[in-house]
């Protein structure tokens, strides 16, 4: 098992700002979302870990390669994100990969495959998905819940740079100072577990099995429990309602009829 990143670059013309996400800030203004949403995550990740950039040929050009945009005041040439990752230092080696553009239902299902072929079983994966084709979100959703059934892969986040919280780019590049700049980094994260609660809803109540629904119960408070040290009587409650869910589950699926009742019982409770 290991980390894996996993983002899309873009062609654009990005602007320099402060990516913010909870208590971390990038600490100079950058032009690439990636370099924020890589040091927020993945600072302590070993060589047995990966990133991966998926880049068309035009993003290649543009914004992986140096000299691919200019900065509009200046005409100096912009470092590429290949340049701007190695100056971060990091133990984790880092490559794009080549995709096609997406402009068809042929070239989605071709990135789909691209994106899935390069995770491998039990990868815990993070995602970047500001950048690149509007459909690349929907395409990311798509391949975390494949590849959760078929490579085992866990998901540690889903990011989205939303430097449109500034204002339009040419107001924003005319009106506020790079310094002054902070694009919130969106955690999406939330968005795939409703999709496993969406899952779970549907066992139930199409085959009443309660299992799926306990296991998400138990896991939505186990950082609350950690970081109380097992003292949060709310997250506890929801926890013994989870094992109370999967033990119920267990007893209709095995026939063990002598339980049923007992399990109902506590499970109603």
């Amino acid at each position: 098992m290991a980390n894996v990143y996993i983002s899309f670059l873009g062609t654009n013309n990005y602007l320099p700002c402060h990516y913010v996400a909870d208590d971390f800030i990038t600490p100079e203004p950058i032009r690439f979302v990636q370099e924020a949403t890589i040091q927020f995550r993945c600072a302590n990740w070993s060589e047995k870990d990966r990133i991966l950039i998926f880049t068309t040929e035009e993003a290649q050009k543009c914004n992986w390669q140096d000299g691919g945009h200019c900065d509009r005041k200046t005409k100096k040439p912009h470092e590429g994100l290949q340049t701007r990752l190695q100056r971060l230092g990091l133990k984790v080696p880092f490559r794009s990969i080549p995709i096609v553009p997406g402009y068809t239902t042929e070239q989605i299902w071709q990135q789909f495959n691209t994106v899935f072929e390069v995770l491998e079983e039990g990868d815990h994966v993070v995602f970047d998905i500001t950048h690149a084709f509007r459909s690349i979100p929907m395409l990311a959703l798509v391949v975390i819940h494949y590849a959760r059934v078929f490579k085992s892969i866990a998901v540690g986040g889903i990011y989205y740079g939303a430097f449109e919280a500034l204002g339009p780019q040419y107001q924003v590049e005319e009106t506020i100072p790079e310094n002054e700049r902070r694009a919130p980094i969106v955690d999406l994260t939330p968005l795939a577990e409703l999709l496993d609660w969406t899952v779970a809803t549907d066992r139930f109540l199409k085959g009443g099995d309660t299992a799926l629904m306990g296991e998400l119960a138990q896991r939505s408070v186990a950082h609350l429990l950690k970081a109380s040290k097992g003292a949060d009587k709310d997250a506890q409650a929801v926890k013994n309602l989870g094992n109370a869910l999967k033990r119920m589950s267990l007893a209709l699926s095995t026939c063990r009829g002598l339980e049923i009742s007992e399990v109902a019982k506590n499970l109603k409770e």
